[in-house]
């Protein structure tokens, strides 16, 4: 077999491309875990986002109810000029 004969001068610029590629290494993998933490934490806002909207959904009908209720009893206007609670509209981000 053929040895390959590296001079002092091709040695230390291999050593320096290999530490260069071992830094890199490492940002990625740093890289890596804070993509995954915000992977995590946009999974618990989505969770979070979507357990308000249901509690809305739940709630509004009652809570209209109660506002007409009030405004009935306290004659600051008819059933028919009050402003309901608007529906939300639930757009999924997830893509």
């Amino acid at each position: 077999m053929n040895d390959i004969n590296y001079n002092t001068s091709d040695k230390s610029q291999l050593q320096l491309i290999i530490d260069k590629l071992d830094k890199i290494e490492k940002k990625i993998d740093e890289l890596d875990k804070k993509i995954n933490n915000c992977e995590e934490s946009c999974s618990k806002m989505n969770d979070h986002i979507d357990f308000i909207e249901e509690t809305y959904d739940t709630l509004r009908s009652p809570l209209n109810y109660v506002k007409d209720s009030f405004n009935y009893l306290a004659g600051t206007g008819n059933g028919s000029e009050s402003k309901q609670l608007p529906l939300i509209q639930h757009k999924n981000t997830n893509t």
